[in-house]
């Protein structure tokens, strides 16, 4: 079962990457019409879910046994204390989550909430000058624009979330 959930897990990752693809290769980038704004959301859904996917592999691997529809951090956190264990890499995962530390990854579970259950993400479109052409994400917290262009966003947080699961996968027990 462990495998079924790795390949879940990886398909995630892929279909983050395809809707990114797709994205990128649109002669209107930055128009936030419907195709665009669907892929960024596709991309921000599959993203998380690859996270969300990799939590099964750690209820597998420290035999939890919590119902699949059950697995989430903070149901798995209690009955790991329950089985009085410890998981640094549900740790790690949790860590990058906090929102008072802004990192890539509760960046993007932010923009996937905004997108998913508020409101169209704010982006800005720079025309003219040096950065012509690029839209930049707005942080649905603060409201200031990111000093990243979306794409390159995108780019940093598959390759982050690719390389952290490749990492804490081949810690796990």
């Amino acid at each position: 079962m462990a495998s079924e959930f790795k390949t879940r897990t990886n398909k995630k990752l892929e279909f983050a990457r395809i809707s990114l693809n797709e994205i990128k290769s649109r002669p209107e980038l930055g128009s936030a019409d419907n195709f665009e704004r669907s892929h960024e959301e596709n991309f921000l859904f599959h993203l998380i879910g690859a996270k969300d996917s990799f939590l099964q592999e750690i209820n597998i691997a420290y035999g939890s046994n919590l119902p699949i529809h059950k697995v989430k951090e903070r149901s798995l956190v209690g009955k790991l204390i329950e089985m009085g264990i410890q998981s640094p890499e549900l740790c790690e995962i949790m860590d990058l989550e906090d929102r008072q530390k802004a990192g890539w990854l509760a960046f993007a579970i932010e923009l996937r909430d905004q997108g998913t259950h508020r409101r169209d993400i704010g982006r800005t479109l720079e025309i003219g000058g040096e950065l012509n052409g690029e839209v930049s994400f707005h942080n649905p917290i603060s409201g200031q624009c990111m000093d990243i262009d979306s794409i390159q966003f995108f780019k940093l947080c598959l390759e982050n979330m690719t390389g952290l699961l490749e990492r804490l996968r081949s810690t796990l027990p």
